[in-house]
């Protein structure tokens, strides 16, 4: 008899740095960079993802499992997020049941307990624009309060027709440590 924990598993983590030194802006280009994983495009903004010959839908943010939704994830942009971890193989151990292909956990960024802010823009071909920023830091004195706040913007075209994008979202969460062993976050996000 072979139980969970002796299936084979093999775990990728892909970090914010990658992210931004190889270009990853949506799911699909993490999902492209990890090997073990296959991409199908149904339509241009829709894809499905394979592991082990079987389709994933155990998504998770921060850990919490969500129902996969091809329409809005594959778009999902990759700016409010520091890492991407897929577990590839029986996810049972993460999330209930689960299934032989994989799980993919998109852990979202933090504020930072100091004062930190970037801009970055771009410009490629078919009129592909894109601007993000990302500010962090204490909202009071002794850092007890923290917030950051994460905006991308992209608008593109493409050669082929109906496959240009528009999308913009947000990212604002904030923590504030009521003890020192106890934390309240609130945070909102749209794309």
């Amino acid at each position: 008899m072979l139980f969970r924990s002796e299936t084979p598993q093999s775990v990728t983590v892909i970090t914010r740095q990658r992210m931004d030194d190889q270009g990853m802006r949506s799911l699909d280009d993490v999902v492209q960079a990890t090997p073990g994983l296959r991409m199908a495009a149904a339509r241009p903004a829709n894809s499905e993802y394979f592991s082990r010959g079987f389709p994933i839908n155990n998504l998770m943010f921060d850990g919490l499992p969500t129902t996969y939704n091809a329409d809005w994830v594959a778009a999902a942009a990759m700016a409010p997020y520091d890492r991407v971890e897929i577990v590839r193989g029986a996810t049972g151990l993460m999330q209930g049941a689960g299934n032989p292909s994989a799980a993919i956990n998109m852990v979202r960024k933090r504020p930072t307990r100091e004062f930190r802010a970037s801009v970055t823009a771009s410009a490629g071909s078919w009129d592909n624009y894109r601007s993000e920023l990302d500010v962090s830091g204490p909202l009071n004195a002794n850092a007890s309060v923290r917030g950051r706040f994460v905006g991308a913007y992209q608008d593109k075209d493409s050669f082929q027709d109906y496959a240009g994008r528009e999308r913009g979202g947000f990212y604002g969460i904030s923590e504030f440590d009521l003890t020192d062993n106890t934390t309240l976050t609130r945070g909102a996000s749209d794309q």
